[in-house]
């Protein structure tokens, strides 16, 4: 069966989603243009900053289009087979994922920005809140602990190319330059958005050439740093990352790492309309599933695993 057979059908229903029940969500939670966000009222130059849609769209879809939705529908595919994991990732991304997602952001910013243990303090008992507060601290634990692992062993990769990893890792630290770098130019030099974009969006696409250019000297450095030091460093950068003016780095960090998405994502639709490509996996891997799960039922296990991917 031809891909776009498949995927077609899906961009319709994500589509009619978006349009219908879009809209539904909105009027249900009353949407106004002329209603000001915290970023425009406490506008205090670190964490509430106004931006541009764009550059917001950006920075949004970068952070939550990371690893985890990515590798979790890909590992329910090769698990339980292709089809019922595009039938949760539809059903769970209209009615859930997006739901979610999109009450959490208006619920926060109708509450000055606040987290979400703080607005649910304000709504809940206090042993209750203790309790979400406890279930919020093991998730994030957990979530750091999964994507500093990830990214620390990434730097550790060795390929036929023995310079793999510590090439990653520089262009990554050359990647956040850009970041900071961009950041100044927008919010201290007063750059248009759209020059900013012209100048560091091909910028990356160097930085990502230039890392297994490096220097021998300096990739072998990189090289030679293990894995827990790795982790250290990561932590450290996360640690900065959370305390500096979310204008110097984390949006256009975002906004930059977007761009790399929606030209992923360009290749992904030409390869799908073009490529005539087939599908070779089967829809239901039963056997697959089987001999992982030992026969236990489909239902979580199929959620847990899509996770947010949906």
């Amino acid at each position: 069966m031809n891909i776009l057979f498949i995927l077609l059908p899906c961009f319709i229903l994500l589509l009619l989603g978006y349009i219908l029940y879009g809209r539904l969500l909105a009027r249900i939670v009353k949407l106004n243009n002329d209603t000001q966000t915290p970023a425009v009222c406490i506008n205090d130059g670190v964490d509430y900053v106004p931006a541009k849609p764009f550059l917001l769209l950006g920075q949004h879809f970068s952070a939550i289009a990371a690893a985890g939705p990515i590798a979790g529908p890909i590992l329910a595919g090769i698990y339980f087979g292709w089809l019922p994991t595009i039938v949760w990732i539809i059903i769970g991304s209209i009615f859930i994922g997006g739901v979610h997602d999109f009450t959490a952001l208006i619920a926060s910013v109708r509450h000055k920005a606040l987290s979400i243990g703080e607005i649910v303090k304000q709504y809940i008992s206090k042993p209750a809140f203790y309790l979400f507060l406890c279930f919020v601290w093991l998730t994030l634990v957990y979530v750091i602990i999964a994507f500093t692992d990830i990214t620390a062993q990434t730097f550790k990769t060795v390929l036929a190319d023995q310079s793999f990893g510590p090439a990653v890792a520089g262009s990554s630290f050359m990647y956040l330059g850009l970041g900071l770098a961009m950041g100044l130019c927008l919010y201290k030099f007063r750059m248009s958005l759209w020059l900013a974009t012209i100048i560091f969006v091909p910028a990356v696409v160097l930085v990502i050439w230039a890392g297994p250019q490096l220097p021998q000297g300096l990739l072998n450095f990189l090289g030679a740093i293990t894995a827990k030091e790795w982790t250290i460093v990561l932590l450290l950068y996360c640690f900065v990352a959370s305390i500096i003016p979310v204008w110097l780095l984390l949006q256009p960090r975002g906004y930059l790492g977007g761009f790399l998405l929606y030209g992923t994502i360009a290749a992904g639709l030409i390869g799908v309309f073009f490529g005539g490509f087939n599908v070779a996996y089967p829809a239901v891997n039963l056997d697959g599933f089987s001999s992982l799960f030992n026969d236990k039922p489909i239902l979580p296990l199929l959620v847990i695993t899509v996770a947010c991917g949906a």
